[in-house]
């Protein structure tokens, strides 16, 4: 991931991919982890745990890492994998049509909203992280 970010940005990488200093390599192999942290709620949370920068956030280990990441139950991580992966699996798609990014959009608001679930939120929470 990207140590500034104005917006998430966790990337997945299963090719072993070098990166340098203005990026930082979670050494897992974990999607459900992925979907979190792009998510709407993952984003809030980054935003209260890591140092403010201009239009985004500077994610600082020593912050970011303190994040709570829920743990989601085996049908809960298939869901989410499999958007995760659907969402890959687009994104791979050399033009970036209208109808991919819009069906991008979908899955990611699907995912938000089973992050909703894993962080057991009510409908007012929901709509603060949301906002």
């Amino acid at each position: 991931y990207q140590v500034m970010q104005v917006k998430p940005c966790f990337i997945y990488d299963n090719s072993g991919l070098y990166c340098n200093n203005s990026m930082w390599i979670i050494p897992k192999d974990d999607k459900v982890l992925v979907g979190i942290l792009n998510s709407k709620m993952g984003w809030w949370l980054t935003s209260k745990y890591c140092t403010a920068i201009q239009n985004g956030y500077q994610l600082i280990w020593n912050y970011f890492g303190q994040i709570p990441i829920p743990k989601a139950n085996s049908e809960q991580s298939v869901a989410i994998i499999e958007k995760v992966n659907a969402i890959l699996a687009l994104k791979k798609v050399e033009v970036q049509s209208e109808e991919v990014l819009k069906r991008c959009l979908e899955l990611e608001a699907e995912i938000d909203e089973m992050v909703f679930d894993l962080y057991e939120l009510t409908a007012e929470e929901r709509t603060i992280v949301g906002q």
